[in-house]
């Protein structure tokens, strides 16, 4: 199935569909249908199962704190071998129209919504690789044992990380002090750069 395939089996309306500005994991367009602009990213399901779906659900959570703006999750599926997520499409100029200042208030406001403890209900991903999330109730535990650690461990299975530098990762872990409290939050940026959750 390509691309076009699946924008026209899931998206009722189309009415053309362009390529936009993405990276190396998922191919990006905006959807014209009759009614709206949609944002819609597609990628391989089999090299990145249940993606979209773990960020729907992220997308989801942080929606329901309301207290900045997050993008509408229209769909979310599976069509042969690809995986699509379909969002309400945030125009550029309402980005830069947004203050820094109103920025940093919506993103104060975010992280007084406290969580039960450190990490998600499931793991996810960051870029393409799998994000484990194990809830601890340490911010310490949490960033040493599910950031650090797994990215230490991939890099000395392939030879990319000196025995000094594993060191310098270690030690680090080992003077990580608890600085804040639990609170939920995750950042975009827009095409430009503009600041948008």
């Amino acid at each position: 199935m390509t691309d076009s395939d699946l924008i026209q089996n899931c998206i009722p309306g189309v009415l053309k569909h362009t390529v936009v500005g993405g990276g190396d994991i998922n191919r990006s367009y905006c959807i014209h249908t009759s009614q709206q602009k949609l944002f819609l990213k597609i990628n391989d399901s089999r090299k990145l199962p249940g993606m979209f779906a773990r960020e729907s659900a992220g997308l989801d959570a942080l929606r329901n704190t309301n207290t900045i703006s997050v993008p509408n999750v229209l769909g979310q599926g599976n069509e042969d071998d690809l995986q699509y997520l379909l969002l309400e499409w945030l125009d550029g100029h309402q980005a830069q129209t947004i203050s820094w200042q109103k920025l940093g208030r919506d993103l104060a406001a975010l992280h007084q919504h406290a969580q039960v403890s450190f990490g998600w209900d499931e793991d996810n991903f960051i870029g393409s690789l799998i994000q484990q999330n194990q809830p601890t109730s340490s911010w310490c535990e949490f960033y040493r044992e599910y950031r650090i650690m797994p990215n230490i461990k991939k890099l000395r299975l392939t030879r990319q990380l000196t025995s000094h530098h594993e060191q310098l990762a270690l030690r680090l872990c080992d003077n990580l002090i608890m600085s804040s409290p639990l609170s939920c939050h995750h950042f975009y940026t827009a095409i430009y750069g503009q600041a948008i959750l």
